[in-house]
């Protein structure tokens, strides 16, 4: 078998509350499977001062959901492996054997 890799990057726009954000996404992660760890608390929900940002920050999330279920279905067993945050941007980091 062979170890795969590939990254997921997700916007992080002015004023996120970034921990809530990982503590979603990490939610997120769990509840469809993917095998996850990250120092954030999980998180039910997050919002945004900014309206469209949060509209923004929720269409990210459901696309993110959307291809990574695929993803899933399509190689079995996903591991976050490391999560990468800069400025304006967060890069979740996945394994998978092939």
């Amino acid at each position: 078998m062979t170890l795969k890799c590939f990254s997921h990057t997700v916007a992080i726009p002015p004023l996120t509350d970034i921990p809530q954000m990982l503590g979603a996404y990490l939610s997120l992660f769990t509840q469809i499977g993917i095998t996850a760890s990250m120092p954030f608390e999980p998180q039910a929900c997050f919002t945004h001062p900014i309206e469209q940002e949060q509209a923004r920050l929720l269409n990210d999330f459901m696309n993110s959901m959307q291809l990574l279920s695929s993803k899933q279905m399509m190689v079995g067993t996903l591991t976050l492996t490391d999560t990468r945050v800069q400025n304006t941007q967060a890069t979740f980091m996945f394994s998978y054997e092939e």
